[in-house]
């Protein structure tokens, strides 16, 4: 009888051993680079059980740019797709691609006119022009003004 105990035991104890508090299914960290210091951080996810859906963080932000999507590597070839990819059974690194946020320009004449008849109408951060100039009879152009919307 004690020695059926005590090889029991020992079974037991190497099984116990073995499963150390650690699950056998390994799991790796899904990192988010923004590649900017102005945008938004975007938490790690730490312990991705591999094969398991990575839930899809909040879009980052970024002044001046919209953000596109996340992609698996630094050139930004392969899109990550969040309800079909899977994690490896590996640590990755997902980069946010972002596009210059192209903005309208409206010119608010107050009964002037341009002189020119060409003049660009949008603009996309990082691009420089020169504004055009605007005439009305009887004033002398200052310069264009921004002021808030109502």
């Amino acid at each position: 009888m004690t020695r059926k105990f005590l090889t029991l035991s020992l079974a037991a104890l190497v099984f116990l051993a073995s499963c150390n508090g650690v699950s056998e299914t390994p799991a790796y960290n899904v990192y988010f680079f923004t590649a900017n210091t102005a945008a938004t951080i975007v938490e790690t996810i730490f312990d991705q059980e591999v094969g398991s859906l990575i839930e899809k963080p909040e879009d980052p932000t970024r002044s001046g740019f919209d953000f596109v999507a996340w992609y698996l590597d630094l050139t930004q070839t392969i899109e990550w797709d969040f309800e079909n990819d899977v994690m490896p059974n590996q640590s990755i690194v997902l980069y946010a691609k972002w596009a210059p946020t192209i903005r309208t320009i409206t010119y608010d004449l107050n009964d002037g006119e341009m002189i020119n008849e060409t003049y660009p109408t949008t603009f996309i951060p990082g691009s420089t022009f020169v504004l055009p100039q605007a005439r009305r009879t009887g004033y002398l152009f200052r310069g264009w003004y921004l002021y808030d919307q109502v």
